[in-house]
């Protein structure tokens, strides 16, 4: 089950990785291209490896974001808190 964004149903049961997916392609359907913030396990993530798949098979750009380029003065604060997020 995915639990790592927190989206749960109505009855708070964790989302199924092919109910997201779904989700996942109809939101990447609307899009003409796909960034990716490389947050800590992004590499990892079966569901991100899908997503960029699909997003290159259907033509999107891919674009890729580190959160310490982006966010330099404020990545140190929240390195603590995603390092330890379960």
């Amino acid at each position: 089950m995915h639990r790592a964004h927190g989206i749960r149903t109505g009855d708070f049961e964790p989302i199924d990785h092919k109910t997201w997916m779904t989700h996942a392609y109809w939101m990447l359907e609307q899009c003409e291209s796909f960034a990716i913030l490389e947050l800590p396990g992004h590499d990892a993530s079966k569901g991100v490896a899908e997503e960029i798949l699909w997003a290159e098979a259907n033509f999107l750009t891919v674009q890729r974001f580190d959160p310490k380029e982006l966010c330099p003065n404020t990545w140190a604060e929240y390195k603590d808190i995603l390092e330890n997020y379960k």
